[in-house]
């Protein structure tokens, strides 16, 4: 046992190792459109990100026709705040979440709440179906310490240093763990996705784009999932070949 703890401490510190608060990229509110393309269709994907109580992190997410603005398809919000995993390293630790999927005019939605000191999620579903209804808890261990939401993972990485820190070196990964605000709800949405709330992830820088743009490779739930960041370190696509989907923003 004592090997194992030693083993699990040397892997976390040197996924940290390209984590420096020195090199902590500050997040700005924004207002942010993408056109989203997969086997389902054409759709637009409204961001908009900015500050609550005690400096928290608000981010807030729409899917929508590219027709009719008000036909909405989906409606994310999260809320994280700032919080050190290690000395001189600092993560967007997930706090409260909620989605909601409106599908052939039902209405599915999740809320929910991290409770660090407990280190437990609490959800809460309420869906037409009866397997997502009511209150569900899930228990995260110690070693989960750089957790963050999916729809977060670019400002997570940004944080902890991790983005300017391995584009500076052309090479790196940072070892974290995924939250999926959206579960279970994503993971009925798309193929050979893991039934499960939070998933061990890496995210690697890659190389550059045709453009330029910095490309980052996230592994995550047996999938690949390609972002790439301009210059000024803003996302502006967003790749997942194996499930059809494209997302790239409208300037």
């Amino acid at each position: 046992m004592l090997r194992l703890l030693v083993l699990i401490n040397l892997f976390f510190i040197t996924s940290c190792s390209l984590m420096s608060l020195e090199k902590s990229v500050e997040l700005k509110p924004a207002e942010i459109r993408f056109k989203q393309v997969e086997v389902s269709g054409e759709y637009l994907v409204k961001t908009r990100t900015g500050f609550g109580k005690n400096n928290s992190f608000i981010k807030k997410i729409e899917v929508v026709s590219m027709h009719n603005e008000n036909n909405a398809f989906e409606k994310t919000i999260t809320i994280s705040k700032k919080r050190e995993i290690m000395p001189k390293v600092e993560f967007l630790a997930p706090f409260e979440y909620e989605s909601t999927y409106y599908l052939n005019k039902d209405t599915y939605t999740v809320r929910g709440k991290v409770d660090w000191r407990r280190r437990e999620i609490v959800y809460n579903l309420n869906s037409p179906e009866y397997k997502w209804l009511g209150q569900k808890r899930y228990k995260f261990t110690d070693d989960i310490k750089a957790l963050c939401f999916y729809s977060n993972l670019i400002e997570c990485a940004k944080i902890s240093g991790f983005i300017s820190k391995a584009i500076e070196k052309r090479n790196g990964d940072m070892s974290f763990h995924v939250l999926w605000e959206s579960y279970p709800y994503f993971q009925e949405q798309y193929i050979n996705m893991p039934k499960e709330i939070v998933s061990k992830a890496v995210l690697t820088f890659d190389s550059f784009d045709k453009k330029g743009n910095y490309r980052f490779l996230l592994s995550v739930g047996g999938q690949s999932i390609v972002y790439t960041l301009n210059k000024n370190l803003n996302l502006v696509g967003h790749y997942w070949a194996a499930q059809g989907l494209t997302k790239e923003i409208i300037e």
